[in-house]
């Protein structure tokens, strides 16, 4: 259930390599609205490539596509495709139980379509930057 409270259905595939010293990682994740003015179908994507700079810090690489059906569909509900790739940055001491993250980069509007629907989305629908942090806990 959203934030509107539009009840969605949600489907993700992960895929992912990790090795002592680099990582990738891609997933794809499919959101199916129950109602209001929505898309039949969202696809959004994330793939993600980083190098380890010792224990404690990752330097990676991300992109980030939403409303990607915006690509094939005139008629997208969201104002069309949207793009993001830059850097993100994540310190995890090994013995610690937390990790912080750090990343960003700027945002292009791959297509437009003249609707826009209430769905909440981490991309804004105009061109611009975005910067975002997260801080994570494991016990």
């Amino acid at each position: 259930r959203e934030y509107s409270r539009t009840n969605v259905m949600l489907a993700r595939l992960g895929i992912g390599r990790m090795t002592s010293r680099s990582l990738i990682n891609g997933n794809l994740m499919l959101e199916k609205p129950m109602s209001g003015e929505r898309d039949a179908m969202d696809l959004i994507s994330t793939v993600g490539a980083g190098r380890k700079l010792g224990a404690s810090v990752t330097l990676s690489v991300e992109a980030v596509g939403q409303d990607l059906e915006g690509f094939w569909d005139p008629e997208e509900k969201d104002g069309g495709a949207r793009l993001m790739a830059g850097p993100t940055l994540a310190i995890a001491p090994p013995a610690a139980r937390w990790q912080l993250t750090v990343g960003g980069g700027p945002i292009l509007r791959a297509t437009r379509s003249n609707f826009a629907s209430a769905a909440d989305r981490p991309l804004p629908a105009r061109n611009g930057y975005v910067l975002r942090s997260a801080v994570g806990f494991n016990w």
